[in-house]
């Protein structure tokens, strides 16, 4: 039997042991060397730029990365029977607490207690500097990664901003500190709210989202955002056809969380408005060890989503959709090599990865879970005209009801998108610049819809780090179209 991928927190004491040691040894080799945590963490954004987002090709690539992170902690290792243990993101603990412990603790004491170290699953010091060519996002040698509610911007003009807010951090116990982060990924994971025209509410969080995507078609709208949109965008009519959520989106949402982004809304939005953890930033996210236990929960949910639709060994790709662009499950994943998966001396392409039974891993037995989208007769909300090309780093997009008189607005949707500082430097993104949202009005009759002013906000970081915040973090640039889908009664 493969080994097997488990959640972290049913690890053995043991077995916790020799995650640990893999970490430290991966991240204490030489960034020249091919396994170092340093060479594999540059992967994902700077300076390498190979990651997939917003294509067809997303699960796929970062389903190569992953069996490339675990290779490396067999090689130092010297044990093929590791497996990558993976953070369960919709367990009741993680939507009751947050991150498992073991993420939040600067040191780890050996099961038998012979040694107490500097916990590598914490965080990690650069060992070689991180930088994009216009020189606006940076980091040196020796920086450490951090989460909400820290900063990490710690270049040119973000620098004094950035000293002030993590002093104010630094002030707080580090249980409170650590309270923060679980808090706002807690919140991420389940109290974002859908409020219907006659009061009631429905999840609506990333939690919800993971569930959700489950019901996706077929996978090329499962696996990304731009196509998901693109078949949301054309079914924008059918009132019957449930919105369909894609994996990518809850991802990008536990990004944005421990990056340090909030759910606007909130009466304690933006307490620490200039907070920005590496995993909210495309160039830096795969720096936060956290980040790999992340995306082993989603090559998770890809592989359910896999056995729920019996497309274990074939995954048939929609090319009229956007997101495809012409890839393939035969276009080349690099910068990773088939040698160490099948044996071939050429890249990876996606067509190795569809069965993770050849792979060298296994995941425990796939419930089939999720829910049935409801087939109801609702009116649809698209929003358009968002470019990211003109935004800086990650962001947020949200829809709203009017609130009549005195009434408060209501929150329908957040969609997080997790970009990067300067998308004219990635080819990927600039193939996928705009950026659509779609509700879904389940809770409203077609009257009722007509009869509601809806709108739709972009959130930036620039709007966070300029102070702009209005009364619960309404806040954002236009102008952003809300187009109503209802039929005449």
């Amino acid at each position: 039997m493969e080994p097997m991928r488990n959640d972290i927190t049913k690890l053995s004491g043991q077995e916790l042991d020799r995650l640990v040691r893999g970490f430290r040894g991966i991240m204490d080799l030489e960034p020249s060397d091919d396994n170092s945590y340093s060479t594999i963490a540059t992967y994902h954004g700077l300076p390498a730029w190979y990651c997939q987002h917003e294509n067809v090709l997303f699960p796929l690539w970062h389903r190569a990365y992953l069996i490339r992170l675990e290779r490396a902690l067999r090689h130092v290792l010297q044990d093929d029977t590791f497996a990558m243990p993976y953070w369960s993101e919709t367990s009741d603990s993680s939507a009751k607490g947050g991150l498992p412990t073991i993420f939040t603790s600067k040191t780890y004491t050996y099961s038998d207690g012979s040694e107490t170290v500097s916990n590598p699953l914490y965080s990690y010091k650069l060992q070689t500097k991180v930088t994009d060519s216009k020189q606006t996002y940076a980091k040196p040698v020796g920086y450490e990664t951090v989460r909400y509610p820290w900063s990490g911007l710690v270049s040119g003009k973000f620098e004094t901003d950035t000293i002030a807010h993590n002093a104010k951090v630094a002030s707080l116990p580090e249980v409170e500190v650590t309270k923060m982060l679980n808090g706002n990924i807690v919140a991420w994971l389940t109290e974002e709210i859908y409020r219907g025209s006659n009061g009631d509410e429905r999840p609506a969080g990333e939690l919800h989202k993971f569930k959700e995507c489950l019901n996706a078609p077929n996978y090329t709208v499962f696996s990304n955002n731009t196509s998901a949109a693109d078949w949301n965008n054309r079914h924008k009519g059918d009132h019957h056809q449930p919105v369909v959520t894609s994996l990518e989106e809850p991802h990008n949402g536990l990004h944005l969380a421990i990056g340090g982004w909030n759910i606007p809304g909130k009466k304690n939005y933006s307490a620490y408005a200039f907070a920005n953890g590496d995993m909210g930033d495309n160039e830096t996210a795969a720096f936060d060890p956290v980040f790999y236990f992340h995306h082993c929960f989603i090559d998770y949910t890809f592989w359910k989503w896999q056995v729920r639709n019996e497309q274990i060994d074939d995954l048939p790709i929609d090319d009229t959709l956007k997101g495809v662009d012409g890839l393939s499950l035969d276009s080349p994943l690099e910068p990773f090599n088939a040698q160490e998966i099948n044996g071939n001396n050429r890249a990876v392409t996606g067509r190795d990865l569809v069965n993770i039974a050849n792979l060298g891993y296994s995941y425990p037995d796939v419930p089939h879970v999720g829910f049935m989208a409801p087939n109801i007769d609702a009116p649809k909300l698209a929003v358009s005209g968002i470019n990211r090309k003109n935004i800086s780093g990650s962001f947020l997009v949200t829809t709203w009801a009017k609130g009549e008189g005195n009434d408060p607005h209501r929150l329908l949707k957040v969609q997080p998108v997790l970009s990067r500082w300067n998308v004219d430097q990635c080819k990927n993104c600039l193939n996928h610049l705009d950026v659509k949202s779609h509700v879904h009005l389940l809770d409203y009759s077609h009257q009722q819809a007509k009869d509601t002013t809806f709108f739709s906000l972009v959130h930036t970081y620039g709007d966070m780090r300029r102070g702009e915040l209005e009364e619960f973090g309404l806040i954002g640039n236009s102008p952003i179209n809300v187009e109503l889908h209802a039929r005449d009664d």
